[in-house]
């Protein structure tokens, strides 16, 4: 079951990690969503951000769960 919890952990930070990497280079995926749903492209750095703070906290939930479970809420809210 740890196998299991470690490999869903890091996929989903990776992930994230990820989606960190298509705002900051505003990858036309991104900004092709964005225009559609009338989102400003000056907020798909912040959106980096938060993104990148979630990767950051489900990778620390490794060693302080309560910090990764924090990180999950934030991400599915």
């Amino acid at each position: 079951m740890l196998a299991a919890y470690v490999t869903c952990t890091c996929l989903a930070a990776l992930a994230c990690a990820y989606a960190v990497y298509l705002n900051l280079t505003q990858a036309s995926l991104i900004t092709d969503t964005a225009q559609r749903l009338d989102i400003p492209r000056s907020l798909t750095v912040p959106f980096a951000i938060l993104l990148g703070s979630a990767a950051a906290g489900l990778l620390a939930g490794l060693a302080a769960p309560g910090l990764g479970t924090a990180a999950a809420a934030g991400l599915v809210a």
